[in-house]
């Protein structure tokens, strides 16, 4: 995300958590931004939410990013990790980039979108 500070532009990062409630509805529990999407930043963030009083999170489904997957461990002792379906379908083991269908959109796109099959 692109960010004006002191006067010019800056990439930053936005953390999103969502969490299942014990009646099965999905709630927002956490939203910051992040100088990067880097370990630093997720782990600052998962402290926080843990010190708010996220606890019992038992499986944490996200991307494969490197940082994120290392707060995990280090902060929510105990939870599994499974990449979500979108971006293992984006980005299949053993490729380097996303897979993109000749009309350029990400593989598994059309999932989010009213009405798609």
């Amino acid at each position: 995300m692109k960010v004006g500070e002191a006067g010019r532009v800056c990439n930053t990062a936005v953390l999103v958590a969502t969490a299942v409630n014990a009646d099965g509805y999905r709630e927002l529990v956490g939203l910051d931004i992040g100088s990067a999407e880097d370990g630093a930043s997720w782990t600052a963030f998962l402290r926080g939410l843990v010190a708010r009083g996220l606890a019992g999170v038992k499986l944490v489904v996200s991307d494969a990013h490197g940082g994120l997957k290392g707060a995990i461990a280090a902060v929510l002792e105990g939870a599994s990790w499974q990449r979500c379906r979108t971006h293992s379908r984006a980005q299949p083991a053993g490729h380097g980039g996303p897979a993109r269908p000749p009309d350029g959109r990400l593989a598994g796109q059309n999932d989010l979108r009213p009405g798609a099959p």
